[in-house]
């Protein structure tokens, strides 16, 4: 009887200790306390959840792995993902909320009847049997081996990506160039490159010839000096070029070249000056009597644009008689000398009939 009672006591301190047992000392997920985690504390949660095995309170706190307050599957599972890497457990210390009952939860066992033999006791004294006296026989655990547990890999979802259709470039159709016809050919021949100055805008004469049947193209020439485009007028070298402004043909002979304008000579027998005839030079010559002893001399027509005529002397002095009346002016014409080339002097010979009322 007394031993009976010992047992029964020693069985309510150990469940009292571990009611009040403490988890701190060890990581989540190590279930059975050896101070690693491994498939066997995921194992242990499993064979508690199908009641084939008790956890104590601080086991059941360290089962917790995903701290929700409750030792489900999804703790076994996480502690199998955590072996495989594919997940984490939360560190020591760590607690659930809300903190899981430390009550733990023995699976009930049929308390042994203990039948004591009439034999074994006096007639005496009445055979009692009290329940609450009689020690409760501690269950023994057989060890089972314990199961390896396989972890479920995770399944990798494989995404097959759609093959990239790249699309095909419609072909652009290659247009049909016809072929270029051979260009016409132009001979280009050129004449009155020198001319003499006018005073107008001078050209050259421009001439083509092409094959029998073509049509002469276009053409315009351009003249420059200096670099600068020009209009021929005054005396000296142009630099000319033929330019053909019809298409498809090309122009080929005298396309370039030099238009030389040169001087010019004043044109002096349309001269008519103030005064008598000349038994010499065949022109006519006037004297006008400005004053009693003097008769002075000028062109009545004929001189050309920018000449101008001096004579010396300029007059006749009649107190300077010359043998009958002979006298000898020569006459010094100026003008363009750029465009003209000097004009020689002119001696002219006239004589003097002095009549004292006027004109003569």
């Amino acid at each position: 009887m007394k031993k009976a009672l010992s047992l029964l006591l020693g069985l309510m301190l150990v469940l009292t200790v571990a009611t009040t047992a403490s988890a701190d000392g060890f990581e989540l997920g190590d279930v059975d306390r050896d101070g690693s985690v491994s498939a066997a504390d995921a194992a242990k949660v499993l064979r508690y959840l199908v009641k084939l095995e008790s956890l104590g309170a601080e086991q059941l706190i360290l089962a917790d792995v995903d701290l929700d307050g409750h030792v489900t599957a999804a703790d076994a599972a996480a502690i199998l993902r955590y072996l495989v890497r594919l997940d984490t457990l939360p560190p020591k210390g760590a607690k659930a909320t809300p903190t899981p009952t430390a009550t733990p939860i023995v699976t009930p066992a049929p308390s042994p009847t203990v039948t004591i033999e009439p034999t074994a006791v006096p007639t005496a004294e009445p055979t009692t049997t009290p329940t609450t006296a009689a020690p409760t026989a501690t269950p023994t655990m057989v060890p089972t081996d314990t199961p390896t547990v396989t972890p479920t890999p995770t399944p990798t979802s494989t995404v097959t990506a759609a093959p990239t259709q790249t699309p095909v470039p419609t072909p652009t159709p290659t247009p049909t160039i016809p072929p270029t016809p051979a260009p016409k050919i132009a001979t280009v021949s050129v004449s009155n490159a020198q001319q003499v100055y006018t005073g107008s805008a001078r050209s050259v004469t421009v001439n083509l010839t092409v094959p029998s049947g073509e049509t002469k193209p276009e053409v315009v020439v351009r003249y420059t000096q200096s670099g600068a485009t020009v209009t021929p007028v005054i005396v000296g070298d142009y630099q000319y070029t033929v330019e053909c402004v019809t298409p498809g043909y090309v122009l080929t002979g005298d396309v370039s070249g030099t238009l030389r304008i040169t001087k010019a000579t004043y044109d002096l027998s349309k001269v008519v000056f103030d005064g008598t005839k000349d038994s010499v030079l065949p022109m006519t010559y006037r004297v006008q009597c400005l004053i009693e002893t003097r008769y002075y001399f000028t062109v009545l027509s004929g001189l050309p644009t920018g000449v101008n005529a001096a004579f010396t002397p300029v007059y006749a002095d009649t107190s300077d008689k010359q043998p009958s009346n002979r006298y000898v002016v020569t006459v010094k014409f100026t003008g363009d000398t750029h465009n003209y080339y000097p004009i020689s002097d002119m001696v002219l010979t006239y004589y003097v009939t002095f009549n004292w009322g006027g004109w003569l």
